[in-house]
Order: C-alpha cells, then structure tokens, then sequence
C-alpha cells in the first residue's frame, strides 16, 4: 500500500506520503494545516449520518456555517506540544477532497496519555486507509513518547475495535453504557506497517 517513505509523517517533516488503496485511489497523507479548516468544513458535509454517529456518537446534523467553519479552524490549527492530527486527501491536487483525519490530543505536554479520534468518508471505508492512518498516528505517539492512547467508541463499533485489535500493540477494553473505552500500551515494537 506504501509508495513512499512515511518517516517524515511520522518525525513531523513538511512532506507527504503517497499510498494507494485496497482499490487503487491514490491518496495523499500529510499532517493538517491552518488551511485546511475548508476540506474539513467538505468533509463534514460528506459525512454520512452513520459515520458521524460512529465518529462523534450523535448523527449531528449540519451545523450552522458560523459554528462549522469555527469548530473547522480550530481543529485544523493544532498545537504541536499537545496533538496530532493526519488527513488524508484524494483528488485532483488543485482540487483535493479530504477522506480521512486521524488525530489525537492530550491535555498537557507533560501527559503520557493522549485521546485518539478516525474518521473516513463512506466510500473509503473498508479500504485499508484506516489502518494505515491509525497506524501512524500510533507511531507518532510512541515516537512522541507518549506511553499510552485511549479511545472512545459506540460499543457497536465494531470498525474501531479492529482497528485497535489489529495495531500491534497490547491493549484493554472496557464497556459500559454503550461505550466501549480501549487504552492502547505503547511499549515494545508495532507490527510492520500494511
């Protein structure tokens, strides 16, 4: 799925990396910037109501465009020492849509745990995106030396589990109330990237 090196995506260099999915789509992942609050703002409206549900447990409906394009600056303009946040785009590069945004976020600098976030559009589920940029976003925590990541998830996400079953690492879960909190360990080695 790699055509090019991510050891910039995940050391934080400027470049992007190049992949392709289980389809063929060629997507571009990099991490967000300032100027991309308008992909985010598109995005959201690509949303299906399922897939905001999953992401943000609650089908959201669209959003007045103040608040939107408010809530989409702030999410596109990260603070270093706290987050990270990758997106994914595909398209044509005048015109490139966002796909997907893995972030994570911890409360302090000095915390060693960080909250973690995946969200793809509908029709690049399924294709291995996910994993890949959820497998990033775990090498940048580790990389960070960040010790541990949680998520949060409906229970029935079943999409989100796997893809923290499936990352390498040891992990615990817990659901209550029809929420399902894993907490990743971050020590010792990943399996190899897909």
């Amino acid at each position: 799925m790699m055509d090019t090196s991510v050891d910039d995506l995940i050391w934080g260099g400027g470049r992007a990396a190049v992949v392709s999915t289980r389809s063929g789509q060629l997507v571009t992942l990099r991490h967000i910037q300032p100027g991309d609050a308008r992909l985010l703002i598109a995005f959201f409206h690509q949303l299906s109501p399922d897939a905001r549900r999953q992401r943000f447990m609650s089908a959201l409906p669209d959003l007045p465009d103040e608040t939107l394009r408010a809530e989409a600056q702030r999410l596109a303009t990260i603070d270093p020492l706290v987050e990270a946040a990758l997106i994914a785009t595909a398209g044509p590069p005048d015109a490139p849509e966002a796909v997907g945004i893995v972030r994570m976020k911890r409360a302090r600098p000095s915390d060693s745990a960080a909250e973690a976030a995946i969200v793809l559009r509908d029709d690049y589920q399924g294709q291995g995106l996910g994993t890949l940029l959820f497998d990033l976003l775990l090498r940048i925590a580790a990389a960070r030396g960040l010790e541990q990541i949680w998520v949060i998830s409906l229970a029935e996400n079943s999409a989100m589990r796997r893809l923290v079953q499936n990352s390498g690492y040891a992990y615990t879960g817990n659901t209550s109330r029809g929420e399902t909190t894993m907490v990743i360990t971050l020590a010792g080695a990943p399996a190899a990237l897909p």
